[in-house]
């Protein structure tokens, strides 16, 4: 079974989450409330968090790699700025997709 590769794009209030189920195909598109964020990805199995490198990025990837998922950090020129769409998080996923990965190598954050 692979990991889930969520796709999450930070916001003040509202967070917007992209992932696919790999068993189904099934897209999944849902919006969480920051207070409802971490207890969300507590009941997931461990996965990919792809979001954009941002001043609450560093905060989230503490909080969700301390529940064992991995994150990567987009640097958000791949997506402009201030962009408020709810296509933001299935572009993240997107990018972080394991055969893309090669490609976007030089936009991740270490």
């Amino acid at each position: 079974m692979q990991n889930t590769i969520y796709g999450l794009d930070l916001a003040k209030r509202v967070m917007q989450l992209h992932w696919v189920d790999w068993e189904t195909g099934e897209i999944h598109r849902k919006q969480v409330r920051r207070g409802k964020l971490l207890e969300f990805f507590v009941n997931r199995e461990p996965g990919l968090i792809a979001m954009e490198a941002c001043g609450s990025a560093h905060y989230w990837a503490r909080e969700l790699g301390k529940l064992g998922h991995e994150l990567g950090e987009l640097l958000g020129l791949l997506f402009g700025t201030q962009q408020r769409h709810a296509m933001d998080g299935p572009r993240r996923a997107e990018h972080s997709e394991p055969e893309r990965g090669h490609e976007m190598n030089e936009y991740l954050c270490e």
